[in-house]
């Protein structure tokens, strides 16, 4: 695989993670192609439903994350696959989602892969045009804030 495509397509996970963290709209829809679709599943032995968002409500996403003091995304191993003008690939994260109470700090984690798929847009760049989230298992750890 051409080294420049995979750096190309591991910063659009690296500028996805620091614009939620940062809670910057603009940012994160600067990663997604304008038809972009962002499917949600939901965590195993959850009842909540799997939801899909469109470029609108992807906007959205950094200001939901505003009910956490704050949050921080680490990204682990990506792999991908290139066949001309489009991509997929699997990035691995731990997403931390600090908040405070009156019972101290906690840390909701989320262990997530991500299964992405790539455009090549006629600007010369990549975009991700779908980003399957899954939640692989979470964890609660108190913390000391």
């Amino acid at each position: 695989m051409d080294q420049a495509v995979a750096s190309a397509l591991w910063d659009l996970s690296v500028r996805y993670a620091t614009a939620v963290d940062g809670r910057d709209s603009q940012a994160l829809l600067s990663v997604f192609s304008d038809d972009a679709e962002l499917i949600v599943r939901a965590a195993p032995g959850t009842d909540r439903p799997d939801r899909t968002l469109g470029i609108e409500q992807i906007a959205q996403v950094p200001l939901r994350m505003d009910r956490f003091e704050r949050t921080f995304h680490m990204l682990g191993q990506g792999a991908y696959e290139v066949e001309a003008n489009h991509a997929t690939g699997t990035v691995y994260c731990q997403a931390h989602h600090f908040s405070i109470d009156a019972t101290g700090g906690h840390d909701f984690v989320m262990y997530i892969r991500y299964h992405d798929h790539y455009t090549f847009l006629e600007d010369g760049t990549w975009r991700i045009k779908s980003r399957d989230v899954r939640v692989e298992w979470t964890e609660s750890r108190r913390t000391d804030g």
